[in-house]
């Protein structure tokens, strides 16, 4: 029994020490709105380099839409959050931009509770630009789908004209209208 003992405690502390040492994995997602003819889409990256990319339209997924697994290099995934960390602290504001109502897109990140400015207006620090540097490795690395927002119509029943109107109808002659 007392060898056992000190065999079970040691168990315990590797077990114990295995779970402390393993970081808990942090993720954002990057969000491009898409527009009124063009589809957007969510990019979510894990600080492990991991992660999936989604077509979707003004952060909502897009029903149907099959998730495509991607993996970057370690060391962009943590510039990445280094840079998202020090862009948060410092509470950057972007500059604003005029884009068109049916064109225009956002790019933004989200993290935990705070998002981004809009990175694809004006930089505006140095920390802005950092961001910027990272999301296009990442989007160039990833290669989001891209495709147009096609908005289908309900078809609309035509009635198929019987004959042509005859100007007789009103009491003059009756002829076909030109």
């Amino acid at each position: 029994m007392k060898r056992v003992a000190p065999l079970v405690l040691c168990c315990c502390l590797a077990a114990l020490s295995t779970f402390l040492a393993a970081a808990p994995l942090d993720a954002a997602t990057i969000v491009n709105s898409g527009s009124t003819n063009f589809m957007g889409w969510n990019l979510t990256i894990r600080s492990d380099g991991s992660g999936n990319v989604v077509q979707g339209a003004r952060g909502i997924v897009v029903h149907g839409a099959i998730a495509r697994a991607f993996r970057i290099p370690s060391q962009l995934a943590q510039s990445f959050f280094h840079d998202l960390r020090a862009a948060r602290d410092a509470n950057i504001s972007g500059a604003a931009c005029v884009k068109s109502v049916s064109f225009g897109t956002r790019l933004n990140i989200v993290w935990h509770t705070w998002t981004s400015p809009d990175l694809s207006c004006p930089v505006v620090s140095s920390l802005d630009a950092a961001l910027r540097v990272d999301v296009s490795k990442i989007t160039a690395i990833v290669n989001p789908p891209t495709g147009s927002h096609r908005v289908l119509l309900p078809i609309e029943p035509r009635r198929t004209p019987t004959s042509p109107p005859l100007r007789g109808e009103d009491g003059g002659s009756a002829q076909p209208l030109p």
